[in-house]
This record gives structure tokens, sequence and C-alpha cells, in this order.
């Protein structure tokens, strides 16, 4: 098991997206050095604390649920696909505030459905990880950390 920075996004208000109805405590925002952890099973989709690896899976696979972009430790030993994994502990590392207008744009870019070829949304994903990489000042976000 290693440790590794991910992304992942929160709402406004740094609460997970689904409130209440996930992992109840999830129900509280999370604050930057927090780390929280899940029992049972680890299953992408329903239970773990999800993650993408690049700003570029987290646009691509539709994860910008929210304007709190976060910087995240977590590890890599849990199931994942090519978009996303899940982890048994997540710690807050960094959280960033996307503004308003430009997360209305990436978040609909991104969970617009292409048909045919997926250039244009593999360019705007480009696009939204240089944007990110600029507000953030995280380049390659995943590594190893301590």
């Amino acid at each position: 098991m290693a440790k590794i920075y991910a992304v992942h996004f929160l709402t406004e208000d740094g609460k997970h997206h689904l409130g209440n109805n996930w992992q109840g405590k999830d129900a509280n925002p999370w604050k930057v050095g927090e780390t929280r952890k899940v029992v049972g099973t680890l299953r992408l989709c329903f239970n773990g604390y999800h993650y993408a690896d690049t700003w570029e899976k987290a646009f691509l696979g539709s994860f910008i649920y929210g304007p709190t972009a976060c910087i995240v430790q977590v590890d890599d030993s849990g199931p994942r696909d090519l978009k996303k994994g899940a982890s048994r502990s997540r710690k807050l590392v960094e959280m960033y505030t996307i503004p308003h207008a430009e997360y209305q744009s990436w978040k609909t870019q991104s969970n617009q459905s292409w048909t045919g070829s997926s250039t244009k949304k593999k360019k705007q994903a480009k696009d939204f990880s240089k944007y990110m990489e600029k507000l953030t000042g995280w380049h390659d976000v995943k590594g190893t950390g301590a």
C-alpha cells in the first residue's frame, strides 16, 4: 500500500456531494488536515473514499461534483478503474475554490456526452487540467507522499 496524492471535488460548503446519503459522517464539511476512514469492503461506487489520479481523469470521469477542488492523500491499494480509485482513508491536504462561472462551464463540459470521436472531450480535459494546475499550483498530482 502506497500513499499517493490525488484529486477530489466537494460542494461549495466543503461537503460530499451526496451529503447525508453517503457514509453519514460526510454530512459534515471537511477541514484541511482531516483524515476520514471507512469500514467494510471497498467497492467502486459503493464503499470507499473515491479519488482521481489527475485533474484530467476527474474531468473525463465527470467527477467535478462541486467548486471545491481538493488535493487529497489516499492509499492506492483499493479497487480502481481507468478514471478513479477507492481508498480506505482520505486526508484532505489542500482546498481551492473554482470561481462560480468557471465551475459551471467546466462542469457542463465534463458532463456532456459526446457521440463519435472523443477527441473534443480529451482536448477539453487537457484544458481543464491546465486551468486547475494554474489555479492550484499542482501540476502532476499523482505521486507518493509522506
